[in-house]
């Protein structure tokens, strides 16, 4: 169905050197605060010491749903939620399609000053509020636009997550904090590497709740509540927020074909990426969610891998679940997955190294 070759660096991916011999259930928070204080505790002191007088930008370019919000608000767990600011541009863009008529007078005054590019500013506003149907790329209003969000935070370490997004972006990363005045504040990249396989069995198990649109997964993120429908033949999730009263989780539209209609931008962003690691001048970090099942207990503790649920209906017809170590196969090469907490490790770990602490 694809074919996008998917490899990692063993000594990036490796958290047994950072320490071994405890096992933590990292699917409760207070699990989660001992695993990282034993793996890396004075490192995690360091940084938060190092971003209480100090900044950076970072661009975030992985490929969808390859878990960029998950890492980042595991980040905010470990480093304060205060830490750093996480800035969607797909965000930023929406909300300005929605509300520019409404702030109209607010937006044009902020375009009027500081809005600078070869396409007249009333153009670039068309484009953006209406993309479908014009082929110009208003790249410096959308710089202004994120220009204009990081004007009104408090000053600290920003996450940028959508920027660049397509090939005539990338080289305005070069010089995105001399544009948007920035100071001196050191930029990096942060890819995310994710076999397509994991993507795809992501979208396929999803499940969200009809009434609160919560979003869960059949075999990897199952809810407290799991039920078999005799009649379809077939085990099913029952929202476990109080006020759906165990309403059904129902596959979204679409998930059933899997990776196949995000492949496209999929591809667009793994282009982006490999042109990001060919720029020099802005250090990278690179992130690894999978390894081989091969050399995976060399490199990581069996905890750290994702487990895949599994169900079966015992002789009084009740639901037993049971875990294995989710096993997804890649161009001929078994993986596992690795849960987030190890892949924060290696960010970490790479931000210290970078900043020398």
């Amino acid at each position: 169905m694809y074919t996008v070759a998917y490899s990692y660096d063993p000594k990036i991916v490796n958290t047994r050197r950072l320490g071994t011999g405890r096992e933590f259930n990292l699917s409760k928070r207070s699990n989660r605060y001992e695993y990282f204080r034993f793996k890396a505790g004075k490192l995690i002191e360091k940084l938060k010491q190092f971003l209480e007088s100090h900044t950076f930008i970072a661009y975030l370019l992985a490929p969808k749903l390859a878990g960029k919000g998950t890492y980042l608000s595991l980040l905010k767990e470990v480093l304060g939620q205060d830490a750093f600011h996480h800035i969607s541009v797909g965000d930023l863009v929406r909300e300005f399609q929605n509300s520019y008529l409404k702030r109209q007078k607010e937006y044009d005054t902020y375009f009027d000053k500081h809005y600078r590019g070869y396409v007249p500013l009333q153009k670039a506003i068309e484009a953006l509020l209406h993309p479908d149907v014009t082929s110009l790329k208003p790249t410096e209003l959308i710089l202004t636009l994120i220009k204009k969000k990081i004007d009104s935070l408090p000053r600290r370490t920003i996450f940028l997550d959508g920027f660049p997004r397509s090939e005539d972006q990338i080289s305005y990363s070069l010089y995105f904090r001399d544009l948007i005045n920035y100071r001196e504040d050191p930029d990096l990249f942060v890819l995310i590497h994710v076999p397509l396989a994991v993507i795809d069995a992501r979208i396929r198990g999803r499940r969200i709740c009809p009434k609160c649109g919560a979003s869960r997964h059949i075999s990897l993120l199952p809810t407290e509540y799991v039920a078999y429908d005799k009649k379809h033949k077939e085990f099913y999730l029952m929202c476990d927020n109080p006020e759906c009263d165990r309403e059904k989780m129902v596959p979204k539209q679409g998930d059933d074909l899997g990776i196949k209609a995000l492949l496209p931008r999929i591809k667009r962003d793994l282009k982006l990426q490999n042109l990001a690691l060919k720029l020099h001048g802005v250090p990278h970090i690179n992130l690894y969610n999978a390894v081989k099942v091969s050399e995976a207990l060399n490199l990581v503790e069996e905890y750290e891998i994702t487990p895949e649920y599994r169900y079966e209906i015992t002789s009084r017809g009740e639901v037993k679940v049971s875990t294995t170590p989710w096993i997804i196969e890649e161009s001929g090469e078994k993986y596992y997955s690795l849960l987030a907490p190890p892949v924060l490790l290696q960010l970490l770990v790479q931000l210290g190294e970078i900043f020398e602490l």
